[in-house]
């Protein structure tokens, strides 16, 4: 009995021999050193991965961004061109389609084949204008009036008939230079009412031919 136990106690002895204890502590410090360097990872991926997630975003975003702007621009260059484009053309229409309707006119009341045209005319594109506004009249006049026959802007109180009492009281006139038809621009009243364009034949003792109204309001 005495000797199975004094076996037994030697196996205790050798299980627990400082040897086998060091081995085992130097086990369990390499698992605490992974285990170190593991938390490290891990702090280091908490730390970098969200800023490297962010970086990637704005990345994106700024090429989202400059690919729009830059198509945006693209449109801008092009809706500038058509503006450009229809200015000039603008431009070009002011410039030649009153020349050409009066050449028109021109040709129509001097054509032989033509009718012959019985009373003066002036017209309007609207009859209500702002003071100062620009206004374009058309007229058609006989070649029968004098060279200083004359289109004024008359108040509308003022009695119709006599070029002498009109020229009297005319707030602006244009001569019409022998001109059977064409275009005269002239500059609405300052002063709000009513008015007339008023034609005559001539500037010496004539007599008013034809009229139009219109308001400054």
């Amino acid at each position: 009995m005495g000797g199975l136990f004094g076996k037994l106690v030697r196996q205790v002895k050798n299980l627990f021999s400082s040897e086998k204890v060091d081995n085992l502590n130097h086990a369990l410090a390499q698992v605490q050193q992974q285990l170190s360097n593991l938390q490290q990872d891990l702090e280091s991926l908490t730390r970098n991965v969200p800023k490297q997630i962010e970086q990637s975003l704005q990345k994106q975003l700024s090429d989202i961004n400059s690919s729009k702007i830059n198509s945006l621009e693209k449109d801008i260059v092009q809706i500038q061109q058509q503006i450009t484009h229809l200015q000039q053309q603008l431009e070009y229409l002011s410039a030649n389609i009153p020349n050409q309707t009066e050449e028109i006119l021109h040709k129509y009341l001097t054509n032989s084949n033509s009718v012959t045209l019985s009373s003066p005319q002036i017209q309007l594109n609207k009859k209500i204008f702002a003071p100062t506004e620009e206004i374009q009249v058309s007229f058609l006049a006989l070649s029968t009036y004098a060279s200083n026959a004359w289109i004024g802007i008359i108040r509308s109180d003022i009695p119709h008939g006599s070029e002498s009492v009109n020229d009297q009281h005319d707030l602006t006139f244009q001569h019409l230079n022998g001109r059977t038809s064409g275009y005269l621009v002239f500059k609405a009243p300052t002063q709000k009412g009513s008015y007339d364009f008023r034609m005559h034949d001539t500037d010496s003792n004539g007599q008013e031919v034809c009229f139009v109204s219109f308001e400054v309001q």
